[in-house]
């Protein structure tokens, strides 16, 4: 109810008000205390409850993070169309806007690791691929966290709470692939920042215990299907460590296939290496050092 109120509220003052001014920071507390208490309970005693109860709490507080989001958004493109963008004011409504996004971003990381399932049977059966289906209304709209992530860059310090994408893959690893997919795309943007914490320790070919459960899910989502996105392989193929044998196969056969479909038969493929050592580079991409691979 309280979820479906300031819903209603936003959409009520953000339909043609262009001067709506609303504190998203302001309803985190609710918004959290709300998200907090379902999963605690939802974790207890939701294999006892019905499928459609669970999805209806998930579906309405998606469509409120669609409609702040969207909001929080604006407010960007507000202050860049106005102008002012170099003026006290204008960075006074930039830097409020940004403070907004960053608290909303780690709301909507939250709102992942909700154990609901987004994905249901299909209606027909004897339609091709796995026998579950994205429900809409419960999944996020990838763009969101990719969009509150463009406009958080210049936050100083950490955008996100430290535990929220490590606590989010461990609660990944035992969902099925499906819902693993969905909540990999969403936080797509986020990863590889994260992963790069942590470079040192990849270089010398050690896997810190913070990146284990993400390593389970990112390969087990590349090796069902490896094109799902080409940019974000292209940023995880730095740290070869994290990609299992067959994500490596999978991987090759992915680019093969995107070449012989869409390009000619004199484009190059290319794997991305290290510079300052290509040899080993190649190899490593392709797990050619183990010649039981």
């Amino acid at each position: 109810a309280a979820c479906r109120t300031l819903g209603s509220f936003m959409l009520f003052w953000t339909n043609g008000n262009d001067h709506f001014a609303f504190d998203t920071v302001c309803a985190m507390p609710l918004l959290q205390g709300v998200l907090q208490m379902f999963d605690k309970f939802d974790i207890r005693f939701g294999k006892d409850i019905s499928a459609k109860v669970r999805g209806d709490f998930v579906e309405e507080i998606v469509r409120l993070s669609g409609a702040l989001s969207q909001f929080v958004i604006s407010m960007f493109e507000n202050s860049s169309s106005s102008g002012s963008g170099d003026s006290r004011a204008g960075r006074s409504r930039n830097d409020d806007a940004t403070r907004q996004a960053t608290a909303l971003l780690n709301f909507l990381v939250q709102l992942l690791a909700l154990q609901v399932p987004t994905c249901g049977p299909k209606l027909d059966s004897s339609a091709p691929g796995t026998g579950l289906m994205p429900i809409d209304e419960r999944q996020l709209d990838t763009d969101w966290i990719e969009g509150l992530w463009e406009h958080c860059q210049g936050v100083n310090g950490e955008v996100l709470h430290p535990d929220l994408l490590p606590g989010l893959f461990k609660v990944m690893v035992g969902m099925p692939l499906p819902e693993q997919k969905y909540r990999l795309e969403c936080v797509a943007p986020l990863v590889f920042p994260f992963i790069s914490k942590h470079q040192e320790q990849l270089r010398q070919k050690t896997i810190p215990p913070e990146l284990s459960d993400l390593k389970v899910v990112m390969n087990a989502v590349l090796q069902d299907d490896a094109s799902v996105n080409s940019e974000f392989l292209e940023e995880i193929s730095f740290y070869p460590c994290l990609l299992e044998f067959a994500t490596k196969r999978a991987t090759v056969h992915a680019v093969c296939e995107h070449v012989r479909l869409q390009m000619s038969a004199n484009d190059p493929i290319r794997l991305v290496v290290p510079r300052d050592n290509v040899l080993d580079g190649v190899c490593s991409s392709l797990n050619l050092q183990d010649q039981s691979a």
